[in-house]
């Protein structure tokens, strides 16, 4: 008669006491580093199945047992009650793997992109750069761990609002109105006025944002809310002997340099290096979206809302490794010491476009016949193609219409 499972414990106990020794006798002399036979050892198998490792094993193990395939027929063989125990050993260890397996809590396996990921693919999509992390909380981190996993990158319903507030406001960028709206252009100008005993004048020192230079900026009111822009820069650079060039950075924004920098918020347009002298200006442009650039909020005047409005400073960056450490350049004269930059002009143009409807437009909203005879038609086209363009592979008709079910809750 087979004895009973119990005679041999449950677990590492009941490996080490019967099952390990089982093995010794009957198998480790084919199965060990010297044959492996089967390329198969069983010398150092763990007798912990709860750690999950060598399952696979274990249940080659098992089906050799149960068939009677191992030992082989030429080899000594054991007892048929004892092989039997053994059996019964490793199916009850396996079972109680699988049942917890099932218990625990399965891991995450889809997540989120990070907001990087998400800024990066959004730009594909649109074809255009629109500044979207700084709406969407920040990506969770901790240190000395992978942080783009499914773990850190969940997806909850206050990312889902940010997500659909962030649609909203690419659509609004990417699609246009039939109508090309006015070109705003704006230009300001400046003059010597004597700018080396700091009267001001056409030239930037370093910390300069005087009102009468072009360190102070200059004020930008009816540009359009959307679209890309130019700004164009005529300057040159005094250096002194020994400096080859110095830097000059171009900010727009909410507010100028010379304000309280807890109500500033200015981004950068571009940064020109500047090696031409006063006698040979030259003219840099940049290229952004105005959308990019965060506007002063118009004030209200008897009820009626004034327009936004923004500033474009040029800044003298040039910085020799010393000036954190010291300021014997910050005032007068001895800043004059310093490279100084010179700026004639500075323009501004918006929105500029080579075509209309741009080409971002066109990419979602594409001529065909379907806008006027079949509209669901047509938006379902829409959909197939920017799905297929999201997921780098041909939407199916099952993710469409589901779209399309959003579509028509959403619109």
């Amino acid at each position: 008669m087979a004895p009973l499972m119990g005679q041999i414990p449950a677990g590492l106990s009941g490996f080490k006491g019967k099952v390990a020794p089982f093995f010794k006798k009957n198998c480790i002399e084919c199965h060990s580093p010297k044959k492996s036979k089967g390329k198969v050892t069983l010398h150092d198998i763990s007798g912990d199945l709860s750690s999950g490792e060598g399952l696979e094993r274990w249940e080659d193990i098992l089906d050799m047992l149960e068939s009677g395939e191992m030992p082989p027929e030429d080899e000594p063989q054991p007892d048929e009650a004892e092989r039997q125990a053994i059996v019964e050993w490793i199916e009850a260890e396996l079972r109680n793997q699988t049942a917890k397996a099932k218990d625990e809590k399965p891991q995450p396996t889809a997540r989120r992109l990070t907001n990087f990921e998400y800024q990066n693919t959004m730009r594909d999509l649109l074809g255009f750069e629109l500044d979207l992390i700084t709406d969407l909380s920040k990506d969770p981190t901790k240190p000395y761990h992978f942080n783009n996993t499914a773990q850190f990158m969940l997806l909850g319903p206050e990312q889902i609002d940010r997500y659909l507030a962030g649609a909203r406001r690419a659509m609004a960028s990417a699609i246009v109105n039939p109508e090309k709206p006015e070109v705003f252009t704006t230009r300001s100008e400046w003059q010597p006025k004597g700018a080396a005993t700091g009267a001001g004048g056409d030239e930037i020192a370093l910390w300069s944002n005087g009102r009468s230079t072009p360190g102070g900026g200059f004020g930008l009111k009816g540009f359009p809310k959307t679209g890309e822009f130019r700004v164009r820069v005529q300057a040159s650079a005094i250096l002194p002997q020994g400096i080859k060039e110095m830097p000059l950075r171009i900010v727009m924004g909410y507010g100028g340099l010379g304000q309280n920098s807890s109500m500033l918020q200015i981004e950068p347009v571009g940064t020109a290096r500047l090696t031409n002298t006063p006698d040979n200006p030259q003219t840099f442009e940049f290229r952004g979206r105005i959308e990019n650039f965060p506007p002063k909020p118009g004030r209200s005047k008897k009820g009626v809302r004034q327009p936004d409005s923004m500033s474009i400073t040029p800044q003298n960056l040039y910085d020799d490794g010393t000036l954190n450490d010291e300021n014997r350049y910050l005032y007068w004269p001895r800043r004059m010491k310093m490279p100084r930059a010179v700026v004639n002009w500075i323009e501004f143009e918006g929105p500029i476009t080579d075509v209309w409807p741009p080409e971002h437009h066109n990419r979602i909203l594409f001529e065909s016949t379907l806008r006027k005879t079949n509209p669901k038609a047509y938006v379902k086209e829409v959909l197939t193609r920017f799905i297929s363009r999201a997921f780098r592979r041909p939407a199916s008709n099952e993710e469409v219409n589901r779209f399309m079910e959003i579509y028509a809750i959403v619109a």
